[in-house]
């Protein structure tokens, strides 16, 4: 259960890992301190070790792991100054894994308006350094290692995105993927059922494809599909989510529709398709089946009455709409 909740969410991985680390490494320091006579550093650990075991269970209990990462850098951040004033240059040197700490656990931007101001606190007071030149060696070091780790969490945030699109798009056609439509459609089940906000759900499948494939090849079919999914894209709506769900099987997430206008949307593509979709000069169609989403219903139960209304869609001639309109318009 653990390995599968950090493996799914990159955030409360990261703030578990740091959160672990910092209290495996700086409870040590207070147990000696404590039996070193030096009973306000010990405090001071103390207290750092509980804020990040308090942020670190906040993120496991309610899954916000972004504000206990927020939390836990203004501990962290609050725990440094603090050293440095108490402890002097070897509270000083809590700095340098402060800084990298914040880059990795918020925003860039917020990460390096708090590095700065933690930097500019030190040198200020001042107390660590015994000499200007120490101060100038300390600020230049300190400024490296945030320039090294802006670019290093900026690169890091950007193949993580790069990643995750990869794993949510169909390679082929660039529609979002069956994994990513499963994601939506609880998204969308859980507003239905907290804010009673409508959905309709429209499955699309191109009108003899096999067809196409026999007589063309796959190649000229991944065209078809290709040409398809943009011309659907071009003619919807912002707040709309298209998913490839397998083969020539297409799905569309519509919120904020009824019966009337979930139709209208629908016979929309299917005249679209219809005027834009060519292969070999012969014109390519699609039919369309699609339901509304009812009270209590799980995603299973939503597309089984669209798939059944896609049916009722070829069975009555292809290149046609037809709606299960059992949910609430």
């Amino acid at each position: 259960m653990i390995l599968h909740r950090m493996r799914n969410d990159f955030h409360l991985a990261v703030v578990t890992i740091f959160g672990a680390i910092a209290v495996i490494g700086i409870s040590p320091f207070a147990v000696y301190r404590y039996y070193s006579g030096n009973n306000l550093a010990a405090i001071m650990d103390v207290a750092i070790v509980v804020l990040i075991s308090a942020a670190l269970a906040h993120a496991w209990i309610t899954g916000n792991a972004r504000r206990a990462a927020g939390f836990m850098v203004i501990a962290t951040t609050l725990g440094c100054i603090a050293s440095a004033t108490v402890l002097g240059l070897a509270g000083l040197f809590w700095s340098f894994p402060t800084l990298l700490i914040s880059f990795l656990l918020i925003e860039r931007k917020k990460a390096l308006a708090v590095s700065l101001f933690t930097l500019a606190f030190l040198v200020w007071h001042g107390r660590a350094f015994d000499s200007r030149l120490e101060v100038l060696m300390f600020l230049v070091t300190a400024l490296v290692v945030c320039l090294f780790a802006f670019i290093f969490a900026s690169r890091t945030e950007s193949q993580r995105k790069q990643l995750e699109t990869l794993a949510m798009s169909d390679s082929l056609t660039g529609a979002q993927n069956r994994r990513a439509m499963d994601q939506e459609l609880e998204i969308a089940i859980k507003s239905f059922a907290r804010d009673h906000r409508s959905f309709g759900l429209a499955i699309m499948d191109l009108d003899h494809f096999k067809n196409v494939n026999d007589k063309y090849g796959h190649e000229v079919g991944d065209e078809v599909l290709i040409d398809f999914a943009d011309i659907v894209r071009k003619n919807s709506r912002k707040m709309d989510r298209f998913f490839r769900m397998g083969g020539e099987e297409f799905v569309l997430l519509l919120p904020g529709v009824d019966a009337i206008s979930l139709r209208s949307i629908c016979d929309n593509h299917c005249k679209n398709v219809e005027r834009h979709l060519r292969c070999r000069d012969e014109t390519i169609t699609t039919s369309i089946g699609a339901a509304l989403l009812k009270p209590d219903e799980d995603q299973q139960e939503w597309l089984a009455r669209a798939d059944a209304a896609l049916y009722a869609a070829k069975n009555t001639g292809r290149n046609c709409t037809a709606i299960d309109e059992g949910g609430v318009a």
